[in-house]
């Protein structure tokens, strides 16, 4: 779900190929990106804000999508500078 979102806002394909989760474990390291990050990348999650915004009142200034395109632009800056992510 994460990877397809990521493709999405960033207008990719979504990944159609899989590997091994040894192989990704090792790629992982290589990358410095630890047990517990990878975990969280390679899991399903959905979660929902409306306990936030009904119990404490909060509104999002910017929309999931809007928040998305950012972080994905973000993170293809750095990646082309070859800065650490």
């Amino acid at each position: 779900m994460l990877f397809k979102k990521a493709a999405e806002l960033m207008g990719a394909s979504e990944p159609s190929k899989r590997i091994h989760p040894f192989i990704a474990k090792l790629g992982a390291r290589a990358r410095g990106i630890e047990a517990g990050q990878l975990n969280f990348l390679l899991s399903d999650r959905i979660v929902s804000i409306e306990r936030i915004k009904r119990e404490i009142g909060f509104k999002p200034k910017i929309s999931i999508d809007e928040g998305g395109r950012e972080l994905a632009n973000e993170f293809l800056r750095r990646y082309k500078r070859g800065e650490a992510i």
